[in-house]
């Protein structure tokens, strides 16, 4: 027995030096925050509108929350806290105005994208640590399995936390979630001692290079393409990139792309005079390669479309299903749960370094693949529960559970395999806005695009969800 508890406290101990990082703790804080505010209040923020004496017409209210979305892709920090003291302060004494909720939907939006980022923020933070702590050879695993271990403890935080205040009024949840998003922050600054800096090491490169290449290419439209590489401009050759008369991604349609990269006039480039009419061979590639992606991103507008519609309704129908919420919250984790569960089997079961390179391009497709197939699924599912709903027949917030869960699946399948997908095809300089310019188009392109849907369908909505047929616009 004393040798078991030694064991035990020797391997207790082990995990704690080989997790703690005092930097990623204050981080890990807000992230619990930010959690929190997330699962409380903006999974249902559509219940504020058509509940609690609002009376708001459902198409109203989801046109409130389509402007949560669509600023969401935007990263301020402490705007989010306005919002929150915004919607208290109306909970408390104001009386229901439509520009009060215009501009507390834009600062909770516009809040909403530091969430991500601060994920970004403690895997930079745990990498300084590994690097000042550890050898190369450790970084990577280290990295991950700590990422892992402080994400997880903040949202096991806020989960409880979440289910603890969830029986209480939405005014009660407001004060609550806007005091410990307040602390949390408080907490996030008193870290900055021991956060680890580093110097800015980037090339000047964003996802809008493209537009000075589209703009050239356009100028010189009228130029023969060339019939030798010498006549692009590549002040910086690379010797693995070949020698080609049709530069890379060797996309048809793009081809006429190339023209912005001839050189019209050796004589002016060769005093390191700018033009507007002059690119490089780098920055024609990596526009060629952003532009390639659009056929992918359009696919997913309908993942964005879905995902909005089943985040904003499948929490109206939480609410006529359980008044109190209680049990509702139950179900609403199942969507996180699910998510995170295929994460983790993607990534321990086909990582990139165990699996070969083909075979890996493959699994990514047809992750992206089956996440379309479970989106189709999920609105068949929940237009047969908007039915029995409908009808009286289904009384139980257990019903949600299955969509709640495809839900999940579906974007651990496609949403999170995009963004693996994308990691891989964009170049190096472009890699670090993978998820904003994913973002803006699943969650802000797709809200938007899931308003005009309404409306093209606006005879199926009345002012309340039970006199919607809900069930018809899910089937459509």
């Amino acid at each position: 027995m004393v040798k078991l508890s030694k064991n035990l406290y020797k391997s207790s101990t082990g995990w704690l030096r080989f997790n703690l990082c005092k930097a990623a703790m204050f981080v890990s804080v807000l992230v619990f925050g930010y959690n929190m505010v997330h699962s409380s209040i903006l999974n249902i923020l559509i219940t504020y509108f058509t509940n609690d004496g609002k009376e708001y017409h459902l198409m109203k209210a989801a046109e409130f929350v389509t402007i949560f979305y669509g600023v969401s892709g935007v990263t301020w920090d402490s705007l989010q806290q306005m919002g929150l003291v915004l919607f208290t302060l109306n909970s408390i004494k104001w009386e229901s105005r439509d520009f009060v909720y215009i501009i507390s939907m834009d600062l909770l939006g516009l809040g909403e994208g530091v969430r991500a980022h601060l994920k970004e923020f403690l895997v930079d933070q745990l990498r300084r640590h590994e690097v000042l702590a550890y050898s190369e050879t450790k970084i990577n695993r280290a990295i991950k399995v700590r990422k892992s271990v402080w994400l997880t403890v903040a949202w096991l935080c806020s989960a409880a936390a979440t289910f603890f205040i969830s029986t209480y009024s939405l005014k009660i949840i407001f004060i609550s979630s806007t005091t410990v998003l307040v602390v949390t922050f408080m907490v996030f600054l008193c870290g900055i001692p021991f956060y680890h800096s580093k110097e800015f090491t980037g090339s000047g490169s964003s996802i809008f290079n493209f537009i000075p290449v589209v703009k050239a290419a356009l100028l010189k439209r009228h130029l023969h393409y060339p019939s030798s590489p010498d006549q692009f401009y590549n002040p910086n050759p690379n010797p693995d990139h070949g020698r080609q008369t049709h530069l890379s991604p060797q996309v048809k349609i793009l081809r006429w792309l190339d023209k912005a990269a001839i050189i019209e006039s050796s004589d002016v480039y060769s005093q390191g005079q700018e033009n507007a009419r002059l690119c490089t061979v780098t920055q024609v590639k990596e526009a060629k390669i952003l532009l390639k992606m659009i056929p992918m991103w359009s696919t997913f507008l309908v993942v964005g479309l879905v995902s909005f519609n089943g985040t904003i309704f499948s929490s109206e129908q939480g609410v006529q299903f359980d008044s109190k919420g209680y049990w509702f919250y139950l179900v609403l984790f199942l969507q996180s749960i699910s998510q995170a569960t295929v994460c983790y089997v993607f990534d321990k079961f086909f990582p990139p370094e165990r699996v070969q390179e083909t075979q890996y391009k493959k699994t990514k497709i047809w992750r992206i693949w089956i996440g379309m197939v479970l989106c189709t699924l999920f609105c068949a599912v929940a237009w047969r529960v908007e039915v029995g709903r409908f009808q009286k027949k289904l009384r139980s917030v257990y019903w949600l559970a299955p969509q709640y869960s495809l839900l999940g699946l579906m974007i651990g399948f496609s949403v999170n395999g995009l963004e693996e997908f994308m990691i891989d095809e964009l170049p190096i300089s472009l890699k670090n806005y993978t998820k904003a310019m994913n973002k803006f188009v699943i969650d802000g392109m797709g809200s938007i695009l899931s308003i005009l849907f309404m409306h093209a369908n606006r005879t199926l909505f009345t002012f309340t969800l039970d006199d919607s047929r809900l069930d018809k616009y899910y089937f459509r």
